[in-house]
C-alpha cells in the first residue's frame, strides 16, 4: 500500500515500499514535486528505507499566468510586465528582505506571461502591501492608460491568473 506525505502543500512526494525503488511512471516508487523548491536541497539515501531530508523550507511562491492583447484583441507580443512591491517587505518564511527592485517578465509571440513568480501578500510584512505593475509593448510603450495597475495575491502557493488579482 503507498505512503503519501505532504509537507506543506508545496512538496508531495509519494513512496511505496518496494525491494527495487524507482522513480519511473507506475513503478513503485514516484516523486511528485508540485510546486517549485527555492531554494531547497533533497538529500536521498536508501539503505533499507527510502527517506527524504529537505535541508531548506519550500517558499511559497505563486505562479502568475495570464494573456494580454491590445485594444484590436492582437496578443501584445514580446512586450513585458514590469512588478515591484509597494513597500520593502520581510517574507514570513525564510525572514527574506524584500526590497522595492523592479522585477521584469516577459511576454511570449502570444503575450503569455513568462516565468513570473511572485510571493503571496499573505506571507509577507508589513500587511497591506501590493505589487505596482506596469505593462510594456516590445517598443517599450506602456500600454495602459494608468501609471500602474495593482495587484495583491491572496494566497499561494499555487497557480493563479493575472485577471484574478489586478486591479486599476
Amino acid at each position: 500500500m503507498p505512503l503519501q506525505a505532504q509537507a506543506d502543500q508545496d512538496l508531495v512526494f509519494i513512496v511505496a515500499s518496494s525491494q527495487n525503488p524507482s522513480a519511473k511512471v507506475d513503478q513503485d516508487a514516484a516523486f511528485i514535486i508540485a510546486q517549485r523548491l527555492v531554494p531547497a536541497t533533497i538529500f536521498t539515501f536508501a539503505n533499507q528505507d527510502l527517506v527524504f531530508l529537505v535541508a531548506q523550507r519550500v517558499v511559497a511562491f505563486v505562479q502568475i499566468t495570464g494573456q494580454f492583447q491590445d485594444i484590436t484583441g492582437q496578443p501584445i507580443a514580446n512586450g513585458y510586465l514590469e512588478v515591484k512591491l509597494s513597500a520593502n517587505a520581510q517574507a514570513s518564511v525564510g525572514g527574506n528582505q524584500l526590497t522595492l527592485q523592479t522585477m521584469r517578465f516577459p511576454l511570449d509571440n502570444n503575450g503569455n506571461i513568462l516565468n513570473m513568480c511572485l510571493w503571496a501578500n499573505n506571507t509577507i510584512s508589513p500587511a497591506n502591501t501590493f505589487y505596482k505593475v506596469q505593462g510594456f509593448t516590445s517598443a517599450g510603450l506602456q500600454f495602459w492608460k494608468t501609471p500602474y495597475k495593482q495587484m495583491v495575491i491572496p494566497k499561494g502557493p499555487g497557480v493563479q491568473s493575472i485577471s484574478d488579482v489586478l486591479t486599476d
